[in-house]
């Protein structure tokens, strides 16, 4: 059983992280703020310093967090149907633009992202990566440069050592495609007026890349 300072500890994270969160959900990454967490728990900051170091801290939390958040709502859905997998991923996304804006939008200035996060922030990519066990590319890819094959191989030794390295590229040419069509979509990028049904373009977009992978949608 944890004890009454492993409980007392355990609380207080969770309300750092709850503040922390609803000055992001507010005002974005520029709104977080220690101090203003330490007004409203009603200490001092220097007492928080126990918790979180500093701000950059409190940033790599809320970005493992949202991270989890994100993976959690995908994993919930089907992860073996990639249509699953991106509208669970869209959907979160507009629930949550600004924890989105968090780990998928502009760097922070001055900021920057410890390995810490890579666990969390590689969930769903890894659970794409797991159905494209049976993916067969609808087409030949032209050759590769020796530079972009060395990467893949990389890619192919850490992630996915049973899959071609021609549905490496193409799993991660559609996992920035994702990403891109969500964020497109969650910052107005395409303008308010463009797209009446935006739903229906991305889940075609999703089907398409299904295709283009010979994986059913």
């Amino acid at each position: 059983m944890p004890s009454p300072r492993e409980l007392s500890r355990t609380k207080m994270m969770r309300s750092i992280l709850s503040l922390g969160f609803a000055q992001l959900d507010a005002g974005g990454a520029e709104a977080v703020n220690l101090r203003a967490v330490a007004r409203e728990l009603g200490v001092v900051s220097s007492a928080l310093y126990r918790y979180v170091k500093n701000r950059d801290d409190l940033l790599t939390l809320l970005i493992e967090d949202a991270f989890r958040q994100l993976a959690d709502a995908v994993q919930h859905e089907d992860p073996r149907s990639l249509a699953a997998l991106a509208q669970a991923m869209r959907r979160w996304a507009l629930s949550h633009p600004q924890r989105w804006a968090l780990v998928y939008g502009s760097p922070i200035a001055g900021y920057f992202a410890p390995e810490r996060t890579i666990d969390q922030g590689t969930r769903v990519m890894r659970m794409m990566i797991e159905q494209l066990a049976a993916a067969s590319p609808s087409a030949p890819q032209p050759s590769a440069s020796r530079a972009l094959l060395s990467d893949l191989s990389a890619i192919q030794r850490e992630w996915a050592p049973a899959l071609d390295l021609a549905v490496i590229e193409l799993a991660l040419d559609g996992w920035t495609h994702l990403i891109g069509l969500i964020s497109a979509e969650v910052f107005g990028q395409l303008g308010r007026d463009t797209l009446s049904e935006p739903e229906e373009f991305f889940t075609r977009a999703v089907e398409r890349l299904a295709a283009s992978l010979g994986l059913p949608a």
